[in-house]
């Protein structure tokens, strides 16, 4: 099966360096989300429209997705 495709909100690239293992931990989580986008997060959250998303702690970041 082809992998899904992971679309980036320009939010999460104006917050994390451009370089470094920061980085290279996030976009290693994001690709990972590719081959595998039933993921579950370290917990969930719900956004303004009351809908649920998962958050994944990575490094020092939170990823919602």
């Amino acid at each position: 099966m082809e992998p899904y495709s992971v679309f980036i909100h320009v939010d999460l690239l104006d917050c994390v360096p451009r370089r470094g293992k920061h980085r290279q931990r996030i976009m290693a989580f994001v690709r990972s989300l590719a081959e595998n986008p039933n993921t579950s997060g370290d917990f969930r959250d719900r956004d303004a429209d009351l809908r649920d998303k998962e958050v994944k702690i990575v490094g020092d970041y939170a990823v919602t997705f």
